[in-house]
């Protein structure tokens, strides 16, 4: 027979089995649903050949960034990354999911949680200590350090990515990936085919000579955006409880190198009691529906998410298709479709400019 000390014991080894279960699943049914690729489907994540590397000879100033063995590993520790935060959410949420969204918020408060943790780690882990998440979260304290989320101003506009995806780029944007030079810009992305850092480089002192090198393949000598481009996005905010509470919706359609991708996410703010915002975990819906198109605004392929509920400060999904550059394009307002849900309020958008 167990004493009240032992009953005590019996309900924590109870409780962390049951996390362990729970984080099992949760992993399996995410490697289910986030590794639709097929190549990062096939690939097994050694985050081992991963390297911090730096570079400074004839550079004005030295660039310090990761460097991936193939386009596989990055795409599959994305998606590993994304894995543990999820993982990381879902068990913070079975000890306290049910409280009162209020007294859920403060909890976390009290008790110093912070969704990236699990992308806070890997860095650490690795000693990279310049990531573009370092330098979007730092952007973004100061945007909500304000009194009105100035959409015009919004950091996504110029951090559109993921943040995972945020956790493996330097500041700059910028992952050595196999023999190649990677590096995303709000606007586009330079490919970097032969690791050149002198390219890197002049590109980033301004000589925009170097999009026309054979070495290098980008999206950023476009001449005009048209209605059918390959690199685009849109963010809509609505404050649904007038000076209280409001929610950053964003979609995006980008054709890397190596694949086309596209993005609707959701991300919930509420006013401190100082005036300023903070990110604020209520239960959101966010959905995809994607029509890629060819080089010729041709439709190509059509896919659509599913949906993700979970009561967080954002949420995500993503469609991606791998293919040979340029193959996607995104039309103006017929590719990119986001499904939102929150507060009682259901709406969607497309992705326009």
């Amino acid at each position: 027979m167990f004493n009240n000390g032992d009953n005590s014991i019996l309900l924590k080894m109870k409780k962390t089995f049951y996390l362990f279960c729970l984080t099992a699943a949760i992993l399996a049914s995410c490697s289910k649903e986030k590794n639709a690729d097929p190549i990062a489907e096939s690939v097994q994540t050694d985050l081992s050949d991963i390297k911090v590397i730096s570079y400074n000879q004839g550079m004005k100033s030295g660039t310090t960034m990761l460097e991936f063995p193939s386009i596989d590993n990055y795409e599959s520790t994305i998606n590993l990354l994304s894995q543990r935060m999820d993982v990381y959410d879902s068990i913070f949420f079975v000890q306290y999911g049910s409280l009162s969204e209020d007294a859920y918020n403060s909890k976390m408060d009290e008790v110093g949680y912070n969704e990236q943790q699990p992308l806070i780690d890997f860095e650490t882990s690795l000693r990279f200590s310049n990531s573009m998440r370092q330098a979007f979260v730092t952007v973004e304290t100061s945007w909500l350090n304000q009194s009105d989320l100035d959409i015009a101003t919004c950091p996504k506009k110029s951090y559109p990515f993921s943040i995972a995806e945020m956790s493996v780029l330097n500041a700059n944007g910028e992952v050595k990936i196999g023999n190649s030079i990677l590096k995303l810009t709000n606007d586009g992305f330079l490919w970097i085919k032969d690791g050149s850092f002198t390219t890197l480089s002049s590109f980033n002192n301004g000589d925009m000579s170097t999009l026309n090198l054979s070495t290098v393949v980008t999206n950023l000598n476009r001449a005009n955006r048209s209605s059918c481009d390959n690199w685009e996005q849109r963010n809509i905010a609505h404050e649904y409880i007038s000076n209280s509470k409001k929610v950053l919706k964003h979609v995006h359609f980008h054709s890397y190198p190596w694949k086309g991708t596209s993005s609707a996410e959701i991300t919930s703010y509420k006013k401190n009691n100082n005036g300023n915002w903070k990110k604020h975990a209520i239960y959101l819906g966010v959905a995809n529906q994607s029509y890629f198109k060819d080089i010729d605004c041709y439709a190509s392929i059509s896919s659509w998410s599913g949906w993700k509920h979970k009561t967080n400060k954002s949420i995500e999904k993503n469609i991606s298709s791998w293919g040979a550059f340029p193959q996607y394009r995104a039309e103006n307002g017929a590719t990119v479709l986001g499904y939102f849900e929150y507060a009682s309020n259901a709406n969607n958008h497309w992705l326009t400019w």
